[in-house]
């Protein structure tokens, strides 16, 4: 932040109706001089250079110094790309990022400094302006010389002549012996700032549309002015100014390499981009890049493109990193490739093409963001940042091709999953940015590739059920479907951090449905803060043995949230719910463990639960932006005297004697006959009573091994932290704990019982934000991407730890 009332991440100013960015003038001014008596001295190993790779502003510097040979002389780090609420900080000593001297503060007496704000705050406690980039700092005085990136240039041009090696003496990008030519990148510089360095900032940061239209009309206006200059300069040289490099190369170079991989899209400045657009600028860009190490061992893409997409939520929500342009340079002797020119793919021997030619030719126009398959594995469907959702179906041949694609979102496609194929029709769940959840059932008389096939009607393109959040839009869902009980399950997280559980009688009537629970899985986060939350239930089929043997009941459901930093597992168990005088059971969430997911300051992407619990405890995994996989392990602590075996019948007996549908069970609560582990008598008749009478949704649970019953005879009010009312849960038991399900501090009640979470493995093979994670269908291989572009993958030792196994790196070429 910048002060108690501006955050850093504020790029115009709230209540500024213009809509306009206005960029804060310098304040640290101080100059280094080679005179005797200056108060800032050039010496060597005196001064310590802090920048960021992203940063256009910090760059200009940096190829200065490495122009001027002055490595050796002044000290360099780099920040973390990532600029927060607290503004741009140093990397861990763990973190791992391209770039020369990506380190944490090594000045000294500054071991404790994790932010550039500290170095600010070490010079003048009381400063309320904007911690930023190039930063010169006196190691000596120790305290902030000048933080004004035009200025430090000139310091680094010409005061160090006396300390650097004679052949950088005579490297002058701002001539003093040619007045005429000082004058003339005085002009430039005064114009190309305005208009090019900062128009692109004028132009992404606008809140109003005619204050976007305004800067970026100027911004290309700017850009034609730089390409007839540059293309009248060409006969003299390959500089601005022609035969001599000059500091206008330096200002302008840094904000065109930028142009195409960041500004084209994230600020949007798209009227042309540079390389097909503007081919004098894009030459002299090319030749600075590739013939000069100091331009081109100074530009960090990785860095550049992290920054932006990932750090102004304001334009971003999402964090999407875009994979283009490809290339993020063009080497000198290549040109943009003319669409339509591109070799026709194989064929095979029949004359038919080859499955990238499909995959080419069917695939999406934008970034893919979701992917399900369905669980016989031949059918997929993709989700993209356009919105369109395709299905495509596995042939007999093995060849993958097109079945429908359609318009489902107004934005991207967040996540998509496959409901079971023994639900028909098939039915495939969707979220979308505009926070919209939508269900789409296939209508198989309906040809394929008509965009009607998974619609309400043939007549259009709606989904068979929508439902939104009336409070903040939904972010993350998750959906469970029972085979026996044909009940359906589905979980959804909103970006408030509110968990909503829902349950349908049917699938294929997912409008009839009650919504059994809402909690709160973490604070509210705040305006403009970035975010990220993913739910995943668990997909095995019942509990683990363990947690039955401490209480849980078979038919209680298991729920892991990804809530910014923490992991939360959840539970349900049976409550009542009494309205008009009847009394039913309904499901409530409750906190049974948590932990801290990830690094400090690191927020978890994705989470996933594995398969086969039959180990004797859960396998959870967590992708996580500071680029590890982290596996926890959850166990269910039991009681040394519970007076229970491991025999089947001892397991599923409540404390008190009895199995869980037989003892203590209320008038007219449900019993069944059959196996403890659910497989119920078809057909059996249920008890009923006059008061007491379960809902259809819960009759049809209370089957052997649920603990329906025993709920029922638990008898509980809003006073001892069970929720009474609505489903919605409204008693005593609010906060994390899960309203409706009691207080997290609270003794568990009848059918709650507590997990321990435990990381047992690090991962950080990545080196880079790791987005996606996810189980094969035994739980033993663990798969994980992220922004390296690295498929790995981690199998769990005999020891029980995860190591690596396998990587498959994907390229473009």
């Amino acid at each position: 932040m910048t002060s108690s009332t501006t955050k850093i991440t504020e790029w115009v100013k709230p209540g500024d109706t213009s809509g306009e960015f206005r960029r804060q003038v310098s304040t640290f001014r101080n100059w280094v001089s080679s005179e005797p008596d200056a108060e800032f001295p050039a010496e060597k190993d005196r001064y310590h250079l802090y920048i960021s790779y992203a940063c256009p502003w910090a760059h200009r510097t940096l190829i200065t110094r490495r122009l001027k040979g002055l490595e050796d002389v002044i000290s360099v780090s780099a920040v973390h790309w990532h600029m927060g609420s607290n503004g741009w900080r140093f990397v861990t000593a763990d973190e791992k990022l391209p770039g020369e001297n990506v380190i944490p503060d090594p000045v000294a007496g500054h071991s404790d400094y994790k932010f550039i704000r500290d170095v600010y705050f070490g010079t003048e406690p009381g400063y309320t302006g904007r911690f930023t980039v190039p930063v010169l700092y006196d190691k000596i005085k120790q305290r902030i010389v000048n933080n004004e990136s035009s200025e430090i240039l000139r310091m680094l041009n010409t005061a160090f002549n006396n300390v650097v090696a004679p052949e950088f003496r005579s490297v002058d990008v701002y001539p003093e012996a040619d007045e005429k030519l000082r004058a003339r990148i005085d002009e430039a510089n005064e114009w190309t700032y305005d208009l090019i360095n900062n128009g692109v900032y004028k132009s992404g940061f606008a809140t109003t549309q005619e204050a976007y239209e305004r800067n970026v009309t100027a911004l290309f206006g700017a850009l034609d002015r730089t390409e007839k200059h540059l293309e009248a300069a060409r006969t003299e040289g390959p500089y601005y100014f022609g035969k001599v490099l000059t500091e206008a190369d330096i200002r302008l170079f840094v904000t065109i390499v930028r142009f195409d991989p960041v500004y084209v899209q994230h600020f949007k400045c798209n009227i042309r981009d540079i390389r097909s657009g503007y081919p004098r600028i894009h030459a002299w860009m090319r030749n600075l890049y590739w013939n000069h190490a100091a331009f081109r061992e100074t530009t960090q893409f990785e860095h550049i493109k992290k920054h932006y997409t990932m750090s102004h939520p304001q334009i971003n929500p999402h964090s999407i990193v875009p994979v283009g342009p490809v290339p993020d340079i063009l080497a000198m002797d290549e040109e943009v490739t003319v669409v339509g020119a591109t070799p026709p793919f194989p064929t095979t021997d029949d004359g038919s093409q080859t499955a990238a030619a499909l995959i080419h030719q069917h695939g999406h126009r934008d970034l893919v963001q979701a992917v399900s398959f369905n669980s016989y594995g031949d059918r997929c469907a993709t989700g993209s940042a356009d919105g369109k959702i395709r299905v495509f179906n596995r042939q007999r041949d093995g060849m993958w091709r097109l079945c429908d694609t359609w318009g489902a979102h107004g934005g991207e496609v967040l996540e998509l999953q496959w409901l079971p194929t023994s639900i028909y029709p098939s039915l495939i769940a969707s979220l979308g940015i505009d926070g919209h959840f939508k269900i789409w059932a296939e209508d198989p008389t309906v040809g394929p590739g008509t965009g009607r096939r998974f619609s309400a009607s043939r007549g259009n393109q709606r989904a068979a059920y929508e439902t939104r959040s009336p409070r903040a839009p939904y972010r993350s869902f998750s959906m469970r479907h029972d085979d026996e009980t044909r009940h359906t399950h589905l979980a959804l997280l909103s970006a408030d951090g509110e968990l909503s559980l829902f349950e349908y009688e049917t699938p294929e009537n997912m409008g009839a449905c009650v919504l059994l629970d809402e909690v709160r899985v973490c604070a509210k986060p705040l305006r403009g803060e970035e975010v990220a939350f993913r739910v995943a239930f668990d997909p095995n089929p019942l509990p683990c043995y363990a947690a039955i043997r401490a209480g849980a009941s078979a038919d209680s459901l298991g729920l892991v949230v990804a809530a910014m930093e923490a992991v939360k597992v959840y539970r349900t168990r049976d409550v009542h719910k009494s309205t008009m005088g009847a009394t039913q059971l309904q499901k409530a969430l409750y906190l049974a463990a948590e932990v801290d997911g990830g690094q400090r300051g690191s927020l978890i992407r994705d989470v996933a639960w594995a398969w086969g619990n039959i180990r004797g405890y859960d396998i959870i995994a967590t992708a996580c932006q500071d680029g590890c996989v982290r596996v926890l392990r959850l166990d269910t602590p039991l009681l040394a005297d519970d007076g229970k075996s491991w025999a089947f019948s001892d397991v599923m007996r409540r404390a008190g004697g009895g199995s869980s549908t037989q003892s203590g069970a209320a008038p007219g609560a449900a019993t069944a006959a059959g196996s403890a582990l659910g497989s119920a008598v078809p057909g059996a008749p249920a008890a009923t009573g006059s008061n007491n009478q379960h809902s259809g949704l819960a009759a049809s649970l209370a089957r052997a091994g649920s603990n329906l019953s025993a709920a029922v005879s638990s008898g509980s009010t809003g006073n001892n932290g069970i929720g009474t009312g609505s489903g919605s849960g409204s008693g005593n038991g609010s906060g994390n704990g899960g309203s409706g399900g009691g207080a997290a501090n609270k003794e568990p009640e009848e059918g709650a019982i507590r997990h321990t979470l435990k990381e047992v493995s690090k991962l950080d093979h990545h080196h880079a934000p790791v987005w996606r994670v996810g189980f094969d269908d035994d739980g033993q291989v663990l798969g994980s991407v992220g922004d390296a572009g690295k498929l790995i993958c981690f199998r769990q030792l005999p020891n029980g730890l995860w190591a690596k196994s396998s990587e498959l790196k994907m390229e473009r070429r």
